[in-house]
């Protein structure tokens, strides 16, 4: 018997602008009324999850941040966290101004970003449609990577936006070897790194063991890379 949906959100649960179906909408509440626990689960940072979600009767769990967070959705507290290390913070601030890359961060579930970007992300090639979600989801700040550093000790993730198809890879390759990361992505021009031990699939993990759920009672979807471990244990 499944007990348990963990559901990844952009381009698997919601439409391209952000919503559920009404299809989507009915499935849902036949779940509900099954008794099974519905999951988001999502790269996104927990207040970066639409109001949709956010307040569909029935969403208990998010997983966030790849995994970095998970929160109870009814009450809106944070249940677990991994923050990445200093060490890793440190090394992630230094290979973004030698390489002058688009950086994100997330504190405390809320995504940051630098103010030129979110004023402009066109500047960096992103598409006109970006605008909107862009200034949905993200905080700006002055100097992206002064604010990390002043927020060293709860940086639940970071992400670099490289719209260079050559040049990411490079980039991936330099963060993959630092042991203390998770590294992931969920679109071409996007490295999302969180500490070792995140990911969907061992927050899915967490979850489901303090909740008493063994792994063949969940049903899991996903799209993309970051879904993967997700999906393997479910």
């Amino acid at each position: 018997m499944i007990k348990m949906l963990a559901l990844d959100l952009d381009g698997t649960l919601l439409r391209n602008r952000g919503t559920l179906s009404q299809e989507t909408v009915k499935a849902l509440r036949r779940a509900v009324e099954k008794g099974i626990k519905l999951v988001a689960a999502s790269g996104r940072a927990f207040a970066s999850l639409p109001e949709e979600i956010l307040e569909f009767p029935g969403f208990e769990y998010a997983i966030a941040s790849n995994g970095a967070n998970i929160y109870d959705m009814r009450s809106g507290e944070r249940i677990y966290a991994n923050y990445l290390t200093l060490d890793s913070v440190d090394r992630l601030v230094k290979l973004a101004r030698e390489k002058k890359l688009r950086t994100e961060a997330c504190v405390g579930g809320i995504p940051f970003t630098s103010r030129g970007f979110y004023d402009n992300p066109r500047l960096d090639g992103f598409p006109e449609s970006s605008d909107a979600y862009i200034k949905d989801t993200r905080r700006p700040v002055d100097d992206i990577l002064a604010f990390v550093l002043e927020n060293r000790e709860r940086i639940d993730c970071m992400d670099y936006l490289i719209r260079d198809r050559e040049k990411i890879g490079g980039i991936r390759e330099i963060v993959m070897e630092d042991s203390e990361l998770y590294v992931t992505s969920s679109a071409y021009f996007l490295i999302e790194m969180s500490r070792a031990g995140s990911g969907k699939g061992r927050g899915l993990k967490w979850l489901a063991e303090t909740y008493g759920i063994d792994g063949y009672e969940i049903m899991a979807f996903g799209n993309a890379d970051n879904d993967k471990d997700r999906m393997a244990y479910a």
